[in-house]
């Protein structure tokens, strides 16, 4: 019942390319926090076909902090717990 439910978008079909990360914290049944975070990719470089998937543009992410900024927030939430993710 507890557990770190966490989604990633990419800007091109790459891992290396997060766009936004987002996870919620679910402790025994019961959502204790939600965080959504766009993260500038590298160069701020998107595929056409990405952006129309997830609406996530250059234009969304050009002041957005680069990925080690947000996972140091994220990090944490995710030590010690069970992670699920699609």
């Amino acid at each position: 019942n507890s557990f770190v439910a966490l989604d990633i978008e990419t800007a091109k079909g790459k891992r290396w390319s997060i766009c936004q990360i987002g996870l919620t914290v679910v402790e025994d049944g019961e959502v204790k926090e939600t965080i959504s975070r766009y993260v500038q990719p590298p160069e701020n470089s998107y595929e056409e076909w990405n952006s129309k998937v997830h609406g996530i543009n250059h234009a969304t992410t050009e002041n957005a902090p680069f990925f080690p900024e947000v996972w140091e927030e994220v990090f944490p939430l995710m030590t010690s717990r069970k992670i699920v993710a699609h």
